[in-house]
C-alpha cells in the first residue's frame, strides 16, 4: 500500500494517509481548507475524514475503490 497509495492521483486538497495501530491498516483522507473562523485570519487548516479499514490481502481495485470512496465521503 506504500508504493501504491502515492500512485493515486487526486487534487493536492486532499491529501491520503495509510497508517497502522492496534485495529490494523486504515486509510484516512484529509481535506484542506479555509477555516471557518476566517475574522481570525488562520488561513487554510487540515481536517481529517473517517479511518477506512482496510485488509492486509485487500486486492490492488479495491484499495483504489476504498480511496476515492474515501475521498468522495470526506
Amino acid at each position: 500500500m506504500e508504493q501504491l497509495i502515492p500512485e493515486v492521483e487526486c487534487s493536492e486538497n486532499y491529501p491520503i494517509f495509510v497508517d497502522q495501530d492496534a485495529g490494523g491498516i486504515f486509510i484516512q483522507v484529509g481535506v484542506i481548507g479555509p477555516d471557518n473562523y476566517r475574522s481570525k485570519g488562520w488561513g487554510n487548516k487540515i481536517a481529517y475524514g473517517r479511518k477506512w479499514r482496510v485488509e492486509p490481502e485487500l486486492p490492488t481495485l479495491e484499495i483504489i475503490q476504498t480511496v476515492f470512496l474515501a475521498i468522495k465521503k470526506a
